[in-house]
């Protein structure tokens, strides 16, 4: 069988589901263990590409926070755009 490569393997995370704690948590753990990476396995940037109705508030925080504390730079690209996903979007920009 043949080693499958991920759209992760690249950097690349799509997030497509609302904000709450069970969506966000893969998402903050893949953020930090590629910021613990070392050498050729250490990416120089990470995407998350949003398509999110919006969620919880307290959760889509704490993908920001992760996002701004990571040493890898992190991009963002958000498709579906609701007031909530505005306001996540200036938020990481910030």
């Amino acid at each position: 069988m043949a080693d499958q490569t991920s759209v992760k393997d690249y950097g690349y995370y799509f997030f497509k589901s609302g904000f709450d704690n069970d969506t966000v948590t893969p998402v903050i753990e893949w953020i930090v263990e590629e910021n613990f990476q070392t050498g050729d396995k250490r990416k120089p940037q990470l995407t998350l590409v949003i398509n999110s109705p919006g969620g919880k508030l307290h959760s889509a925080f704490a993908l920001i926070d992760t996002m701004k504390g990571s040493s890898i730079i992190m991009t963002g690209n958000i498709q579906r755009i609701t007031d909530f996903m505005l306001m996540m979007r200036m938020m990481i920009i910030d």
